[in-house]
This record gives C-alpha cells, sequence and structure tokens, in this order.
C-alpha cells in the first residue's frame, strides 16, 4: 500500500529524530498571528500616530498547507530579498527595517500576505492626529 506523505509530514519526522527519546514535538496547524505596528512622527509639520494590525491565520498556499507562523515568517524574508532582487533597496552594506517603503512591501506577491483582505490596495492606515491639547482627529490616509 502506498502512502503520500506531505512535505510537513516528512519534515516533522526528520526533526523529531533530534530530540531525545520520550521528548515530544507538537504541531500547532492552525494557528494565527496577530500583527500590531504603531509609529508616532511628523509629516507635513503635523505630528501623526500610524497603526497597522491584521490577523494573518493558517492556510493553504499552492495547495500546501502552512501554519500562520510559517506565512509570516517566509513572507517577510523573500519579500525582502525580492525587493533586493528587484534593485528596490540598498545593494550593499546593511538595509534597515525603515529603507524598506511600504508600497513597495505590500505589493510584493509575498509581502501581499500582509494585505488586507476588506482592502485591496491595502494602503489605508489609521492616523491619528495627537497634537494640540490632546485632541484626537481620526483620518485614514493613504500612504
Amino acid at each position: 500500500v502506498s502512502q503520500s506523505v506531505s512535505q510537513g509530514e516528512r519534515l516533522i519526522r526528520n526533526v523529531r529524530h533530534q530530540f531525545p527519546e520520550g521528548m515530544r514535538l507538537t504541531v500547532a496547524a492552525l494557528n494565527q498571528v496577530a500583527v500590531f505596528v504603531s509609529c508616532t512622527g511628523e509629516k507635513n509639520g503635523r505630528l501623526l500616530e500610524r497603526t497597522y494590525a491584521k490577523i494573518i491565520r493558517h492556510r493553504e498556499i499552492g495547495g500546501v498547507p502552512w501554519t500562520a507562523i510559517q506565512i509570516t515568517t517566509a513572507s517577510g524574508a523573500c519579500c525582502v530579498l525580492d525587493l533586493l532582487m528587484e534593485g528596490k533597496l540598498p545593494q550593499k552594506g546593511f538595509v534597515r527595517n525603515e529603507e524598506v517603503e511600504w508600497d513597495d512591501f505590500i505589493g510584493n506577491r509575498f509581502g501581499a500576505n500582509f494585505a488586507d483582505a476588506n482592502d485591496p490596495s491595502a494602503h489605508a492606515l489609521r492616523a491619528v492626529e495627537t497634537g494640540g491639547g490632546g485632541a484626537h482627529n481620526g483620518q485614514t490616509i493613504r500612504m
């Protein structure tokens, strides 16, 4: 009888051999990752706070099941490598996170995993004006 073994199952079997006898390896296949980013700065002389929040869930990509942790880890790394190959990032030296343009990141085939399904352009972020005696004037802006 021939059994089809998924790539994930083969990986788990190989990793299990690295653990001491009796130690169990658990896999959280149905996990989710919460991404929350908040930054404050000035734009056109106004103090703004921008936030991005998203829940990324496990799902199939290309017919292969991926955990949310796999998706978020691989997507970020692969996206930056893609942008480097496209010449959108400095070709030498240390590249800081802030040197990666949001539009380039979210528009990339891998970065698109962080896009908001309700906003296909994925560029809407919440901006809050924090100046002026603590008054908050919420508005949605496009980056």
